[in-house]
């Protein structure tokens, strides 16, 4: 009897931008009659997302002690180095803890969002399809790992290719795999999904596949309020977030804010400075309609979204990815760019806002292009992808 299971994992990374991508490739899956598993490095927040008839929610392995103190990332071997990948004592572990679990599920396929541990795992047993924005799904056919754009002069030195190419090709032979000729080889798997416009992936130039386009809805394009009204889409891990939030509490336009992985007690002192606060992620295709300026962390399904909606954007990156997605903003000139040391300099955006027409007819002229634009059906060319990677493996 044929295989079932499909296995949807998520390892790095951290909140929505993981599993609300994942539950809407779990519907499109579940509704071909596949059973589904989501291996989530949060189970606790991917249960709340996902409804139990979905599918079985487990926890995902991955480093808990990732190296701290070596800067900002560079490239996709940088984020590699951080999670330990040039020791074998550290890699070792974390691959034998993915393929136990995928020995457990005994899946006929693995859709992997940013999981670079389990495309290991199944190297050679399970047919792995990679999905995610641009710099989580960094093609197979180059060298080494391109560098991204930054603006921070506190960056990782070269990553050690040679070195964590050796790592990875001694943890592959624990297991009798086929070693690697390249690092990024370890990306050649039996598909790749990337959801994001080609503007935004940082690997435009190398990739050999057409990229899928957004996959989560975006929103419908509209005339600006009358007034200024504020969307903030903030992380409370930002190191600048006391700033950030200080200026919101006292402003004098409409604010709308939400905070990622905001404590109760946290979110209850907030709101008695004056701050409004969403108790939950609001839907971004009803949002920013409302709103005339977002403020956010250069994340891609925001930045996609903002996009499509004709909205002027104030991004605080909290990484080089998001530097890089910052970048192309400012040059399409729809976005200012703060970084953390600068965060104070808001009431001077926000002033910039109200008097520099430019800036927001430059945000709607975008957005009619890209509302203009004929894209593929991304969920339709998943399922395609997602099939034939089944049918080749049987």
């Amino acid at each position: 009897m044929p295989r079932n299971t499909v296995l949807l994992t998520w390892e790095l990374g951290e909140g929505l931008g993981h599993i609300r991508p994942l539950k809407l490739l779990g519907y499109k899956l579940a509704d071909a009659g596949f059973d589904l598993v989501f291996a989530c490095r949060d189970p606790v927040l991917a249960g709340k997302e996902l409804h139990s008839s979905l599918g079985r929610v487990i926890a995902a392995p991955f480093q808990p002690r990732p190296r701290t103190g070596l800067g900002q990332i560079r490239n996709y071997a940088s984020l590699l180095q951080i999670q330990g990948y040039a020791e074998e004592n550290e890699l070792l572990p974390l691959v034998r803890a993915w393929k136990a679990l995928i020995d457990l599920v005994d899946p006929a396929l693995i859709i992997a969002d940013h999981s670079p541990s389990a495309i290991l795992a199944a190297r050679g047993s399970v047919p792995v399809v990679q999905v995610g924005n641009g710099f989580l799904t960094p093609p197979p056919n180059s060298r080494r790992f391109p560098d991204l754009q930054w603006t921070d002069a506190d960056v990782l030195a070269p990553a050690a290719d040679g070195k964590i190419l050796q790592t990875v090709n001694r943890v592959l032979s624990h297991f009798e795999g086929e070693s690697l000729t390249t690092l990024p080889e370890m990306m050649n798997t039996a598909g790749q999904c990337v959801f994001c416009l080609p503007e935004l992936d940082p690997y435009r130039p190398l990739r050999q596949t057409p990229v899928l386009g957004p996959l989560e809805p975006v929103p419908r394009l509209m005339l600006y309020p009358a007034d200024l009204r504020v969307f903030a889409y903030l992380s409370s891990d930002y190191a600048a977030f006391d700033t950030v939030t200080k200026i919101l509490s006292h402003a004098n336009f409409d604010r709308n804010v939400f905070v990622r992985g905001l404590s109760d007690a946290h979110a209850h002192l907030l709101e008695n400075s004056g701050l409004p606060l969403s108790q939950t992620a609001p839907p971004l295709t009803e949002t920013l309609p409302a709103a005339s300026l977002v403020i956010h962390h250069g994340g891609i399904a925001t930045t996609q979204a903002c996009l499509f909606a004709g909205r002027p954007q104030i991004i605080l990156p909290q990484h080089n990815e998001a530097r890089h997605t910052a970048a192309i903003m400012q040059e399409m000139g729809v976005a200012v760019s703060l970084e953390r040391k600068d965060a104070h300099k808001l009431p001077e955006v926000f002033a910039r806002y109200q008097s520099d027409r430019d800036w927001r007819e430059a945000a709607m002229a975008q957005a009619r292009t890209f509302q203009n634009r004929e894209m593929a059906d991304p969920m339709k060319g998943f399922l395609t992808t997602a099939l034939a990677a089944m049918k080749e493996a049987s």
